[in-house]
């Protein structure tokens, strides 16, 4: 499950890049099987995939707590941050090209609260230096732009592999000792 997750708010997450939703049901489950209440918004810029989405997310029954969105993800995104509840995860996994990463980015982390969590998929460095640095030169923007906190998980996901998870502040709710 997703261990961020509040058990005593509506929690938003929020994804990039739905495809045909296998990510989307993952996420969507995790809600489900929290102790808390939340919507999943996802956006996937191909109708065709998206068709092929709502049809996994009834087959797997968390059609009640997706909403999706058709479109670019950078045009979507404030639409989709636009509620009252505190997004409480980004996943996003849209385009993995440097600039639209960072702009995915820069658009949530408004709402973000200090413990939110923003995961991002296909980290691992493929690129060539004269070549876009994709996802990973992204997180080393997002670091030096924004501070933070940053797991990388090499390996994970199959190809591109890695994936990386980002939180401005990971003990927001602990006081400092003295």
């Amino acid at each position: 499950t997703l261990c961020r997750l509040h058990p005593d708010t509506h929690n938003l997450v929020i994804e990039t890049g739905t495809n045909q939703g296998a990510s989307s049901i993952v996420l969507a489950q995790a809600i489900k099987d929290s102790p808390g209440t939340g919507t999943l918004r996802t956006v996937e810029l191909e109708q065709a995939n998206l068709d092929i989405a709502h049809k996994n997310y009834e087959a797997a029954n968390v059609a009640d707590i997706i909403e999706t969105y058709q479109g670019d993800a950078i045009e979507r995104l404030p639409e989709m941050l636009d509620s009252p509840h505190p997004l409480a995860v980004a996943f996003l996994d849209g385009s993995h090209l440097h600039d639209q990463v960072v702009r995915e980015f820069e658009l949530v982390e408004p709402k973000l609260e200090p413990d939110s969590i923003v995961i991002f998929d296909n980290t691992y460095l493929i690129a060539e230096p004269h070549e876009d640095q994709r996802v990973n030169g992204g997180l080393r923007t997002i670091l030096d732009r924004f501070g933070g906190h940053l797991v990388n998980l090499p390996f994970c996901s199959w190809y591109t592999p890695g994936m990386a998870v980002w939180q401005r502040r990971p003990f927001a709710d602990m006081s400092p000792s003295s």
